[in-house]
C-alpha cells in the first residue's frame, strides 16, 4: 500500500521495466487485476496509518512475498482528512486468490491488527484493466 497523498508502491521495491522503444498497436497490453478499498481514518490516526499502508508499510511487505503483486496506490481526499481510497495491484486474479489462499491466517491477523488504524473499511470491488506499464 502507499501513503502521504498519491503514492505509488512497488511490491519489494520491484518496478517494471519501460521499454526503450514507444509502444505501437502490435505490442502486446499487459492486463492488471485491482483490488479497491475505502477508509475513513481518525485524525489522530492518520499518521500510523499512511505508514502502516504506505510505501513500505506491512502491507506492502506482506504482498510483495509474491511476485504477482504489483504494487498499491494510496489516495486521500483533498478536502477531508482521514478519507482514502486503496488500490492493490496484481498481474491477475489468479495469482491474488492464490496468494490470500497460501497466506490465509497471516493475512486475517495482519487485518485483526490493523484494525484500529480505521473507523471504517469498505472493499469496493475488483477490476481488470490494461497497464500503461
Amino acid at each position: 500500500a502507499s501513503g502521504h497523498g498519491i503514492s505509488v508502491s512497488g511490491g519489494s521495491g520491484r518496478r517494471p521495466r519501460r521499454s526503450s522503444r514507444s509502444r505501437g498497436p502490435s505490442q502486446s497490453k499487459r492486463s492488471v487485476f485491482i483490488v479497491g478499498w475505502r477508509y475513513r481514518v481518525p485524525v489522530d490516526r492518520v499518521d500510523s496509518f499512511e505508514h502502516t499502508y504506505g510505501l513500505e508499510g506491512d502491507w506492502a511487505s506482506f504482498f510483495g512475498r509474491s511476485p504477482a503483486y504489483l504494487g498499491s496506490l494510496l489516495v486521500r481526499q483533498s478536502a477531508s482528512a482521514g478519507d482514502y481510497l486503496l488500490f492493490d495491484l496484481w498481474s491477475d486474479r489468479a495469482s491474488y486468490e492464490r496468494f490470500l489462499d497460501f497466506y490465509k491466517n497471516e493475512y486475517l491477523e495482519q487485518s485483526a491488527s490493523h484494525g484500529s488504524l480505521y473507523a471504517e473499511e469498505e472493499r469496493l470491488g475488483s477490476w481488470e484493466s490494461e497497464s500503461p506499464l
